[in-house]
């Protein structure tokens, strides 16, 4: 005799409409209220770090190890490697989104270091733990209740997506 229990699927966490436009709206407000050209930066790149990771559903390893030469501009477009190497093509759908992201290069961009986002030492990336650390910052300054990590963007991503009746099978692909 054989017994199959169902076990309860926990749905992967999201984060709520309301809290991903507070954090917009307190990263736009950073960079406004910058007073120094570093703040600033600072500020234009953290909201393009959330704006990536929203708007494409790119994993934070993905997000760290753009280089400039995976981004087509004129195509709106992200080459990304993903796990076990796999290579996709993302489009750059949002506008908002390719907006900053070319202002972004075309302020930042520097011939020594050929990342998106460099890190302190200035040929390597920015790390996954500084992304982390940016998000873990935004919560508490705007004493959100919960906690927010950079892969609850992509299941924002995945869910905004299936809610606007996007068929499973291009999400898959999407997300690699």
């Amino acid at each position: 005799m054989r017994f199959q229990f169902r076990t309860e699927k926990v749905l992967p966490k999201t984060i709520p409409y309301d809290i991903l436009k507070s954090i917009f709206i307190y990263l736009e407000r950073k960079v406004i209220v910058s007073k120094t050209d570093y703040q600033k930066q600072h500020a234009e790149r953290n909201l393009l770090i959330i704006s990536l990771l929203l708007s494409t559903g790119i994993r934070i390893s993905e997000l760290c190890h753009i280089h400039l030469k995976d981004i087509n501009l004129s195509n709106k477009t992200l080459h990304i490697i993903g796990k076990g190497k796999k290579e996709r093509i993302l489009f750059l759908g949002d506008q908002k989104t390719f907006n900053l992201l070319e202002t972004y290069i075309n302020k930042t961009r520097n011939e020594s270091n050929d990342f998106l986002f460099p890190g302190k030492h200035s040929l390597k990336p920015l790390s996954e733990q500084s992304v982390r650390l940016v998000i873990k910052r935004i919560v508490e300054q705007n004493n959100f209740s919960r906690t927010i990590t950079p892969h609850m963007f992509r299941h924002s991503f995945a869910t905004m997506l299936l809610d606007s009746d996007v068929d499973i099978r291009y999400i898959q692909q999407i997300l690699g």
